[in-house]
């Protein structure tokens, strides 16, 4: 990022190995997500603290409507907070003196957002208060490799209408810090691609490769092993899908090589870079088969295209719908591409296709996405004639296929910048009411679950909550108690109060259970509850701790239970010697909602008592241990615990220390600045620090990421092992060329040079290397690489 140039704009554009990407849309709002309102499936902790103590826990129903004991149905949909707790207090004032109520959100699953593609766990997740791009990745456990070329885009739902519109992030800008985070929306979608380019022809090492910071057309033939019979090469095509078309750019290698720039350019995703010469007597297999490279034509025989991919080792995998493009040289055109039908090929319905001299077969495997109620959600690739319900199959089935109703596709549209929702209803298709649905490539798959009502258990339980009605299945109170992961070890008294729904939803009525007679036998009845029914196993007098501590969890408060106590009764701190944050969030004096207590822990630690508080009913704690995080160039990244005054020195020695290939002048921090949603940027001069230059050093802060990242230059031409070399201290052109493994045999002494980016980063300049003189011991002539460096041998 930022090393030897500018960070490039990357132009996103579709790729023959992934899913086709359609941009729309250049303005993105900076401005967070309107204040939280209540949707279904929401779940809402709802408490009575006066005259009564009554707590539950409710779900929003599809028709938006909440059941609360003495009122029974409340419509919540598209409410905030504040006005829910209003209206219910209003309610109950019909039915007790001056209730007062509390309300929170448990658990958010009206606002979702979906993440696919190239992180470490793509899947579904809450949308939590001003939440952003950079945040959303993170959660999803980051990129699993990002580069310069690594593309994302959101699919946002339009407003009113059964679309998504398509938003274009540059994420290298984000990444640097140049534009701003942005805030995710419920029913974001977004997918993270990374970047590549394949390349063909009389190339060393043909095949596809990342994209990594200013690939050019020469390091991309460098990284691809160099040039075969490179004085027989005059020219380049680049191959370049824009918006659904293919355009041809020709370029000519020499050009290039002698540091013209306009034919050196920048190589995009999804480039087919294409080395003029190769049609004499080979033919090409690139992409999803087991041995893709360059094969000689055989004599006196034909090859099909199924004959050229068997040669290739066959398709990476059997079985699946698999996309096959041939581009064949033509001598007006430069290449034709022609689609072919490998399914209809294969199952004899029309003939193959015989491969002529210098054609390229690219392979790809279509795939789709999943989410939602399946045990694996993810990305799968298509198999023959895969539906829906293969797909659920492929993902390991449904969470429970009691409850498995319906869901949607979200697919793009042929030749449009949108993607159309089509309805599935899953419950018909199992029981065969309706045709199966077959996927296509691209298609992001969601179920959800069926309608049914809710039973609610809450109290001493292990898991309170509200509850989905089995089917053709009668629940007693016991029974209810057992699905909520039975009573609690707090709950000594075993007694229970049942709130049963009236009829047409007009209140509750209430009894109450001794569950002692139940469970022993004592002669106590155990009752039945139904949809909308409430279960409460008392509670009594307790706190909850959560956080970085050993045994988080519920604790009643004992006589001077302080926050230290608290944190010594749930084992004490899970690891220690860092630097803490502890919150306190305490019912506020009329029960309406909580209050924040600033508590200074690292005060309590070190026994200043006077910071040390007593813990009241209902206090929820929580404690966090301050992270740094560190990447790159170190023997062990990762995240790690911060204590006081650790600097980047200290935290790059906590790491192992840099690796052999960590540059002391690639070395930065980014720091989130005082609005939570932009990083900082900050150069370390890692040379100053080390030498115990004061101010050099810099302290970590919280949430700091460290990257150290390695110096490389580039060997091309005639070497035995061209290709890209991470860069130690002064490594001169004749170590270099030893790195590559020496002169071929047509390597000339005399056609050695180096190709250095000069200081305004737009041009190289062409630098003459006197190979004779280093040979004899010339320091002088034996030049010190620099970073980014392109060391060139002609014959």
């Amino acid at each position: 990022m930022g090393r030897n140039m500018k960070i490039l704009k990357i132009v996103f554009c579709a790729i023959f190995l992934l899913s086709v990407f359609v941009y729309a849309g250049d303005e993105v709002s900076e401005e967070p997500p309107a204040k939280y309102t209540v949707g279904i499936d929401d779940i809402l902790e709802i408490s009575i603290l006066q005259p009564e103590r009554i707590s539950t826990i409710v779900a929003v129903s599809p028709d938006g409507a909440i059941t609360f004991p003495y009122v029974g149905n409340v419509q919540v949909k598209d409410m905030p907070m504040e006005k829910i707790q209003e209206k219910i207090q209003s309610m109950l004032a019909n039915y007790m003196k001056y209730p007062v109520i509390s309300i929170s959100l448990r658990e958010s699953r009206s606002r979702k957002f979906y993440i696919y593609g190239n992180v470490i766990h793509p899947g579904v997740y809450p949308v939590e208060e001003n939440l952003t791009l950079l945040r959303s990745i993170s959660i999803a456990g980051g990129f699993v490799q990002y580069g310069p070329a690594s593309r994302v885009k959101i699919l946002r739902p339009k407003k009113g209408e059964n679309v998504f519109e398509n938003i274009k992030i540059n994420i290298n800008d984000l990444m640097a810090g140049v534009t701003k985070d942005i805030y995710i929306y419920p029913q974001d979608v977004i997918e993270i691609s990374a970047g590549r380019f394949s390349i063909s022809g009389k190339i060393a090492k043909p095949g596809i490769y990342s994209i990594e910071e200013n690939t050019t057309l020469l390091m991309a033939i460098s990284l691809a092993g160099g040039l075969i019979e490179e004085n027989t090469i005059n020219e380049v095509k680049i191959i370049r899908t824009q918006k659904g078309k293919e355009n041809e750019i020709k370029l000519d290698i020499k050009d290039a090589v002698k540091n013209n720039s306009g034919q050196n350019v920048a190589i995009q995703h999804g480039d087919l870079i294409i080395i003029a010469g190769m049609q004499k007597g080979y033919f090409y297999v690139n992409g999803d088969v087991k041995n893709p490279g360059i094969y000689p034509y055989p004599l006196e025989e034909k090859i099909t295209a199924l004959k050229a991919i068997s040669i290739a080792g066959g398709f990476q995998k059997n079985g699946f719908i698999t996309k096959v493009k041939l581009l064949r040289p033509n001598e007006k055109t430069g290449y034709e591409v022609i689609n072919l039908n490998i399914k209809e090929i294969t199952e004899g319905h029309i003939l193959d296709t015989y491969i002529q001299l210098g054609d390229i077969l690219e392979v790809t495997n279509n795939k789709f996405y999943i989410s939602g109620k399946v045990i694996n959600p993810g990305m799968y690739p298509i198999e023959e004639n895969t539906t829906i319900m293969k797909a659920v199959a492929s993902a390991g089935g449904f969470v429970d296929a009691r409850f498995a109703s319906e869901g949607r596709i979200i697919r793009r549209q042929k030749d449009k910048d949108e993607n159309e929702i089509i309805k599935i209803n899953i419950k018909d298709i199992v029981e065969g009411k309706y045709k199966d649905i077959n996927i296509e490539s691209g298609d992001v798959i969601e179920i959800k679950d069926m309608d049914v009502g809710n039973f609610y258990v809450y109290g001493e339980v292990l898991k309170p909550g509200a509850f989905p009605y089995p089917p053709e299945e009668n629940i007693t109170v016991l029974k209810a108690i057992s699905i909520a992961g039975g009573f609690s070890k707090y709950s000594s008294s075993k007694q229970i109060k049942l709130l049963k729904l009236k009829k047409e939803n007009s209140g509750y009525e209430m009894r109450k259970i001794n569950a002692r007679e139940l469970i022993e036998g004592g002669g106590g009845r155990d009752l039945t509850v139904n949809i909308g029914d409430i279960v409460e196993v008392l509670e009594e007098n307790k706190f909850s701790i959560s956080g970085d501590i050993l045994k988080p969890g519920i604790y009643y408060i004992e006589e001077n239970t302080t926050i230290l106590k608290a944190i010594t009764l749930a084992g004490g701190y899970a690891r220690y010697g860092s630097l803490k944050r502890a919150i306190l969030r305490r019912l506020k004096n009329d029960g309406a909602g909580y209050e924040p207590v600033n508590i200074n822990i690292n005060a309590i630690n070190k026994e200043n008592n006077n910071q040390d508080i007593l813990i009241q009913p209902g206090d929820d704690i929580e404690i966090i241990s301050e992270k740094f995080y560190i990447s790159g160039e170190v023997l062990r990244p990762g995240e790690f615990l911060l204590d006081e005054n650790i600097t980047v020195l200290k935290a790059i020695s906590m790491a192992g220390g840099l690796t052999k290939f960590g540059s002391i002048n690639n070395v930065k921090v980014l720091r989130l600045k005082n609005n939570k949603v932009e990083y900082e940027n900050i150069k370390i001069n890692m040379k100053a620090a080390m030498e115990g230059s004061s101010g050099s050093d810099t302290i970590i802060q919280p949430g700091d990421i460290i990257e150290i990242l390695p110096e490389k230059f580039f060997v091309s031409g005639e070497v035995l092992r061209p290709g890209e070399f991470f860069l130690d201290e002064n490594i001169t052109v004749l170590k270099a060329i030893s790195m590559a493994g020496g002169f071929t045999k047509y390597g000339s002494m005399k056609g050695v040079k180096i190709l250095r980016l000069k200081k305004d980063k737009a041009e190289y300049e062409n630098i003459k290397v006197n190979m004779k003189a280093a040979m004899d011991g010339s320091s002088e002539s034996d030049i010190i690489l620099q970073p980014g460096d392109n060391v060139v041998v002609t014959e």
